[in-house]
């Protein structure tokens, strides 16, 4: 379901904001620029929020599960076959 976009149904308030501080300033007022506030704004220190995170992060890995030895040794024995079949055959004549 998308619908036709209609500009007019939005307003620019930037563009609004700015062309209000234009008059001011054309009709020799004082500008004053006001900060808004965005409710409770909480600063977080980012290294300390990293330093916990890997502190975490740390704590909760486990260790990598093992192949069991034979399992091990059978593994290492095809890659060694393929490899020999590859690259240790006599080159064709």
């Amino acid at each position: 379901m998308i619908d036709e976009f209609h500009p007019e149904n939005y307003t620019d308030e930037i563009r609004q904001r700015t062309l209000e501080m234009i008059e001011q300033k054309v009709n020799g007022e004082d500008i004053v620029v006001s900060l808004e506030s965005h409710g409770d704004s909480k600063v977080i220190d980012i290294m300390e929020a990293l330093k916990a995170s890997l502190k975490d992060n740390s704590a909760s890995r486990a260790k990598p599960k093992r192949a069991p030895i034979q399992q091990s040794i059978l593994l290492r024995r095809s890659s060694f076959s393929l490899h020999c079949l590859i690259f240790c055959s006599p080159e064709p004549s």
